[in-house]
């Protein structure tokens, strides 16, 4: 085994957390539900989650999510679309210095959200922090038509582009 750490990061904005910034701005009273649907008395803002999924509904999918107390110790619930936005209690960063701490230099980014949160954590990894940047091509999607001029892009100007396969015999070598 590689032994590579790896961190969760999870979406976890919801209609009563607080942290109304530019994206609420943009999707305003607009979202998933046609006019007269809401939920809890609102029209929905689609960068929400939808808690009647059940409370869970910000977890990883338990197949692919930590096991161990140490591994669900670096699950981060994310606000930002950059997963190297979050910050703690204090206001400090949360990502970078566990990468720093670990000495890495490359980040492999797998998951949700192709023009959303992964190519917003794409492109400050690589801009703000000068991190290498591999992107699974086979392990990143998303819900709207625009996940392979997104995947274009990131390739273009910051990330490698890899199938699994290749990491997997990459690692192993």
């Amino acid at each position: 085994k590689a032994q590579q750490p790896v961190v969760w990061t999870n979406w976890y904005r919801q209609e009563d957390d607080g942290a109304y910034g530019a994206i609420d701005r943009f999707w305003g009273p607009r979202g998933l539900y046609p006019p007269g649907g809401t939920v809890k008395g609102h029209a929905e803002n689609p960068m929400w989650i939808d808690t009647r999924y059940g409370k869970n509904a910000t977890d990883t999918v338990p197949a692919m999510g930590p096991i161990t107390e140490d591994e669900k110790s670096l699950v981060i619930k994310s606000m930002h679309l950059s997963k190297m936005a979050d910050k703690d209690e204090h206001g400090d960063d949360i990502l970078y210095p566990m990468l720093q701490a670990w000495g890495v230099d490359t980040i492999v980014i797998v998951g949700a959200w192709t023009e959303d949160c992964v190519i917003a954590t794409c492109y400050e990894a690589a801009d703000r922090y000068g991190l290498d940047v591999v992107l699974v091509t086979d392990a990143i999607a998303t819900g709207s038509p625009v996940h392979q001029k997104a995947m274009d892009t990131m390739q273009a100007a910051c990330g490698k582009t890899l199938m699994a396969e290749e990491l997997v015999q990459y690692f192993a070598s």
